[in-house]
C-alpha cells in the first residue's frame, strides 16, 4: 500500500484552500459557542397579563374594568443557544399595578416575571406601558319602565292595563358606568289587530343616560336583561245583581216582598272564558227575620277573582217598602218539636212564647190569630245531649200569603234517652 504524503497535500493549492475553509468554519463555530455567548433576540406579539397583580387593587375595592388585551415586543439577551431556543409562551410580561389606589385610567408600566433558572435578561419591552382602567364594582337597583306602542281593543272589551315583569332589576358594574344610568326601559309594540285576550311580549331591557343615549352593557351584569310586557284584556258584561233570603219558610211568597235596590246590575270585565260563565252576580243574604217596614241593608260587592267593576260600583243598598204592611204581637202557646231521633224523648218546658212580632199584608193581618202561627224546634241538624237547654224556635205563618215573624225566639227543652 502506498503511504499518504502530507507534504504533497500542502503543496496542492486546491487542497490547501479547502483545508483553510474548513478550519475557518470550525473557528467561527468555536467563537459563537464558546466566546461570543451573549446576543440580543427580539420576540414580537407577546401577550400582556394585566390581571396578574389584580389582588393589589382589591385592597382598595378596585378591579380592572377594561382589558386592553395588549401585545408587545420583547428584546431579550442571553446565550445564543438559550435565546434561540426560547418560545413566546416562556416569556411572561405583566402590568405593574402597585400604587393604584383610586378609580381612573392609568398608563401602567410593564415588567417581566422571572421564572426559575432563567438565564437570559429582558432588555426592552416595546411599548413599555399599557393603558388600564380601574374602578370600584357596585350594584344598584333600577325601576324598569315601559315604552309601549298600542294596543287596540274592540268594542265590548277593556284594556285593563299593562304590566311588566320584572318591575325592577339590579345592575352590577363599574361605579362610573352605574352612575351614568338614568333609566331602564323596555319597549314593546302591540300594533296590529285589536286584542281580545291577554298578550305578552318579551323585550330587551336597555339602559339610557340623562340625555337619552343608550349605555353599552359590555361591562355591566344585569339580574335580567329582558322583561315580559303583558297587556291585560278583559271582556265586558252586564250582570244582574241578586240576593237570597235566610230564615224564609218553605212556600213563602218571596216575589210579593216589595223592595228597591240602588243598582239592579253591575258592568263587570273579566277573562272572557270566565265572564261568559256568569249570568248574574250573588251579592249576599237578607235575613227575613230582620226585615221590618223600611228595613235597609247595604251589601259590599265582592267580585270573582280577575273581575273588575267597570263603573267602579263598590256597594249596593236594598230597602224594603212598608207600604201595605202592618204588624202585630201574639202570644204563641203551641211549640212543636220536629225531627226528633227515635232514641230520644223531648219535653218542651216553655209553655208560651210572649210577644211574637208578626209583619204581614193588611188583609192577612186583619184575620190572623195566634192559632195560625206555627212555632217549631227542629232537631234534624242538631247534636243532642241529655239534659235541659235553651234552643232556638222558628216561627212561620203557613197557609197565609205575606206574613212572617221578626226577631229571635227560644224555648227551654229537656232531652232524655229512651
Amino acid at each position: 500500500m502506498k503511504k499518504l504524503d502530507f507534504g504533497q497535500i500542502f503543496q496542492s493549492r486546491r487542497l490547501l484552500m479547502i483545508f483553510s475553509l474548513v478550519m475557518g468554519v470550525l473557528s467561527w463555530m468555536f467563537v459563537v459557542i464558546f466566546v461570543d455567548n451573549e446576543i440580543p433576540w427580539e420576540f414580537k406579539g407577546v401577550p400582556v397579563d394585566v390581571y396578574a397583580e389584580e389582588e393589589l387593587l382589591s385592597i382598595n375595592s378596585l378591579r380592572i374594568v377594561e382589558d386592553p388585551q395588549a401585545e408587545v415586543t420583547v428584546v431579550v439577551e442571553g446565550g445564543r443557544i438559550v435565546v434561540g431556543g426560547l418560545e413566546e409562551g416562556e416569556i411572561r410580561i405583566v402590568a405593574d399595578l402597585e400604587g393604584i389606589s383610586t378609580p381612573g385610567d392609568y398608563a401602567v408600566k410593564l415588567k417581566n416575571v422571572l421564572t426559575a433558572n432563567q438565564n437570559y435578561v429582558v432588555r426592552e419591552i416595546k411599548p413599555s406601558t399599557v393603558n388600564v382602567r380601574v374602578d370600584r364594582i357596585t350594584t344598584k337597583r333600577f325601576e324598569v319602565k315601559m315604552d309601549i306602542d298600542g294596543p287596540q281593543v274592540p268594542d265590548g272589551y277593556l284594556n285593563a292595563g299593562t304590566t311588566i315583569s320584572p318591575r325592577a332589576v339590579e345592575v352590577t358594574g363599574p361605579e362610573a358606568d352605574i352612575s351614568r344610568i338614568a333609566q331602564c326601559i323596555v319597549s314593546a309594540s302591540f300594533s296590529g289587530r285589536p286584542l281580545t285576550e291577554n298578550q305578552t311580549i318579551r323585550s330587551e331591557i336597555k339602559l339610557f343616560d340623562e340625555e337619552g343615549h343608550e349605555i353599552p352593557k359590555d361591562r355591566l351584569t344585569m339580574e335580567s336583561d329582558s322583561a315580559n310586557v303583558t297587556v291585560q284584556v278583559l271582556k265586558q258584561k252586564r250582570l244582574p245583581l241578586r240576593f237570597e233570603y235566610l230564615n224564609m219558610p218553605s212556600g213563602f211568597p218571596r216575589d210579593d216582598l216589595r223592595f228597591e235596590m240602588t243598582d239592579n246590575s253591575i258592568l263587570v270585565a273579566g277573562p272572557e272564558e270566565v265572564v261568559d260563565s256568569y249570568e248574574e252576580l250573588q251579592i249576599g243574604y237578607v235575613d227575613l227575620s230582620e226585615v221590618t217596614p223600611g228595613f235597609v241593608q247595604v251589601f259590599d260587592i265582592s267580585l270573582p277573582t280577575g273581575f273588575i267593576s267597570v263603573e267602579n260600583l263598590r256597594s249596593v243598598g236594598v230597602s224594603f217598602s212598608g207600604e201595605g204592611l202592618t204588624e202585630a204581637y201574639f202570644n204563641v202557646s203551641q211549640i212543636t218539636p220536629v225531627n226528633v231521633p227515635i232514641n230520644y224523648d223531648v219535653t218542651i218546658n216553655t209553655t208560651q212564647l210572649f210577644g211574637v212580632r208578626i209583619i204581614g199584608s193588611s188583609e192577612v193581618m186583619e184575620t190572623l190569630t195566634a192559632k195560625d202561627i206555627v212555632a217549631e224546634i227542629d232537631f234534624s241538624e242538631r247534636e243532642l245531649s241529655t239534659g235541659s237547654s235553651s234552643l232556638p224556635v222558628s216561627i212561620s205563618v203557613p197557609g197565609r200569603k205575606l206574613a212572617w215573624a221578626v226577631g229571635e225566639y227560644a224555648a227551654v227543652v229537656t232531652i232524655d234517652e229512651k
